[in-house]
């Protein structure tokens, strides 16, 4: 009971991840399928014997696999570590020509003589044959006239060391030399793992959780210059994970199950960009590509630059950001930065200042600001008072008006300070 439950949820979890899979595929556990099935496995046609109660299925191939000896030194006992013997061969260069090999059960395999008794101890493989009991246990699954070839089973002829029961092309028991190889076919027996499914034509299709649908309906819109923003129809798996986010066919992050959108930054403006997800499950399965959705960046808008003139130095700022910004003076780049501030040494005069910013090949140069360099800078009146006690100190020894004008180089200031009545004391 315990066992068709397992296989209905699996059944179930194929149905929850392709709800439209019976217009496509009908699935089935093959665990239902009952013995002389003929199934497809690893691209071969092989026959149920047996469904067993541990969920594990017994088949047989439906054809002769090629004529080879049981053993080509004449030993009649089943041994996978023989090189020469067919048990070797079975589990080595057949086994490995089994695109579905993984889905092998591991067996432990009685080794008998035809009467049950004891011939060597049981063999743990992955291929074996079919016994000379499994065969009558199972008579009435072959064709009652034979297969029309001769082919081996696994079980040794009591009391002679050297032989091993086979099938007659008619249906029959016979025995043969184990070296015997010409007409003596291979028919490999294998145990099919518990919980396997198969399509409405037989075919072994594995128990692996399936793949997500591909998500729909992905659609891309810029936000700003740097920032794109994506949505998506939810997918309904229940075992679904997330989903995968590539830009340009590159993975870019992964978010949760419960995500229908995502936000892209750090673009670069004017720029397409071409976006697709994957879901995933909790297996780690991921779905094919959803639809593709491109968007474009908008141009970044130009900074805006102010300035101030302190002393002699012009102070520079601006907006916004950018690979580099260059700074120009007058029609002239004098630096290329990365920040948003920059301070220029100016002599007296006028300037015509600009940054332009750079993002990749794209440049976005500011307006125009205009500042003015005094030629000199009026001092506060702690200088005056400084100037005034220096000059009378320095000039008090000529006197006069007109020697102090002459001291210090007839500055208009001074004149006017001295006509004021500031320097009375000196006179």
């Amino acid at each position: 009971m315990l066992r068709f439950i397992k296989s209905m949820l699996i059944l179930l979890g194929f149905l929850f991840a392709f709800p439209d899979a019976s217009l496509a595929v009908s699935v089935s556990p093959l665990h239902d399928k009952p013995p002389g099935t003929i199934i497809t496995f690893s691209g071969n046609q092989w026959m149920i014997l047996d469904q067993k109660d541990d969920g594990t299925t017994y088949i047989i191939l439906s054809s002769n696999d090629g004529d080879k000896a049981f053993d080509a030194d004449n030993t009649q006992l089943f041994n996978p570590s023989d090189s020469n013997n067919i048990g070797y061969y079975l589990n080595n260069i057949f086994y490995n020509s089994l695109s579905q090999r993984d889905l092998i059960e591991n067996h432990s395999w009685e080794i008998k003589y035809e009467n049950g008794s004891g011939s060597q101890a049981d063999v743990t493989c992955k291929i074996s044959l079919i016994s000379y009991a499994e065969y009558n246990a199972y008579r009435l699954l072959f064709p009652s006239d034979g297969s029309g070839y001769i082919w081996w089973t696994r079980t040794p002829r009591l009391g002679s060391p050297s032989r091993v029961w086979l099938v007659n092309a008619s249906g029959g028991m016979g025995i043969d030399n184990a070296y015997i190889y010409k007409s003596r076919g291979v028919r490999p027996t294998l145990y099919l793992k518990p919980d396997l499914l198969v399509s409405d034509t037989n075919e072994v299709i594995g128990n692996e959780i399936f793949p997500p649908l591909d998500p729909a309906n992905l659609v891309a819109g810029a936000n700003a210059h740097d920032q794109v923003r994506l949505t998506w129809q939810a997918n309904t798996e229940p075992d679904l994970a997330g989903y995968i986010i590539f830009r340009d066919y590159v993975e870019i992050d992964r978010v949760g199950a419960a995500e229908t959108s995502y936000i892209d930054s750090g673009l670069r403006p004017n720029t397409t960009y071409i976006y697709g997800i994957k879901a995933y499950n909790t297996s780690n399965i991921e779905s094919d590509m959803s639809n593709a959705a491109t968007a474009t960046t908008p141009h970044l808008p130009n900074p805006v630059l102010t300035a101030r003139v302190d002393g002699q130095m012009i102070k520079m700022s601006w907006t916004g950001a950018a690979d580099n910004f260059l700074v120009v003076v007058n029609g002239q780049q004098v630096d290329s930065i990365t920040g948003n501030r920059y301070d220029y040494k100016a002599q007296p005069g006028s300037y015509a200042l600009q940054v332009v910013a750079l993002i990749g090949a794209e440049q976005y140069p500011s307006e125009p600001v205009q500042v003015k360099v005094a030629a000199f800078i009026t001092p506060g009146s702690s200088m005056a008072g400084d100037v005034i006690n220096n000059a009378g100190l320095v000039l008090y020894p000529a006197g006069g008006l007109l020697a102090l004008a002459l001291a210090l180089k007839a500055s208009p200031w001074v004149v006017t300070t001295v006509k004021a009545g500031l320097f009375k004391k000196f006179f």
